[in-house]
């Protein structure tokens, strides 16, 4: 049964940081070292795939249902967070779009939810908002980010892997409480896109979406 996700009503999560004004780079990632997993058994699911149903039951066959590896050469995946710097105050941020990649330097800015283009950005938001007591691991911040992408990116991980309770208990938590409102003021469920040095040449072309924890 699809529970009901526009209730109760959403509320904005507790500021940290400035006002969302203003396109200038903020966010600057940090040297690769964030806290998670390199991981196999990753699922990317199709379109028709509605993630506010419900994580799939334990009994669930990814490739049965149409849903094929995350990469395209069935490689691990990283899992986990993103190290950046804001005002060189160490962040922590995750990936929105699991088939884009960043790296180290890369600056990023604020943008307004409706401009991303990523699907369920409330229920993203929820789960940063509300995983902090378990990321401290690489299990939990690897089970927060799949967590994540299940809802921007339709991702699932095999019931045979031992984040499959973690990664289910997390999103069924997300679907009882609703989703978060978009942030007035910077801070959890703040959403970062990749703003290149020159915007004329861009190098890389494109980088991953990420999220403020």
């Amino acid at each position: 049964m699809r529970l009901p996700f526009t209730r109760p009503a959403c509320r904005a999560p507790p500021s940290r940081v400035a006002s969302v004004a203003g396109m200038s780079t903020e966010v600057v990632i940090a040297p690769i070292g964030g806290v998670g997993q390199m991981l196999g058994g990753i699922f990317l699911g199709p379109a028709a795939f509605d993630p506010l149903a419900g994580y799939p039951p334990a009994a669930f066959d990814p490739p049965a249902f149409g849903f094929d590896p995350a990469l395209d050469d069935d490689a691990p995946v990283y899992a986990g967070t993103v190290p950046g710097a804001l005002s060189g105050t160490p962040v922590e941020l995750f990936c929105l779009d699991i088939r884009t990649a960043t790296a180290e330097g890369l600056g990023y800015a604020a943008r307004r939810w409706r401009s991303t283009g990523v699907a369920h950005l409330g229920a993203a938001g929820r789960v940063v908002a509300s995983t902090g007591q378990h990321r401290d691991t690489p299990q939990g911040a690897a089970a927060t980010q799949l967590a994540v992408w299940f809802f921007t990116d339709n991702v699932v991980v095999a019931p045979t892997s031992p984040l499959y309770p973690l990664v289910e208990d997390i999103v069924s938590a997300v679907l009882a409480k609703g989703p978060l409102c978009e942030p007035r003021r910077r801070g959890a469920g703040t959403v970062l896109h990749y703003r290149p040095t020159d915007p004329w040449h861009p190098v890389p072309a494109r980088a991953q979406t990420l999220m403020l924890a």
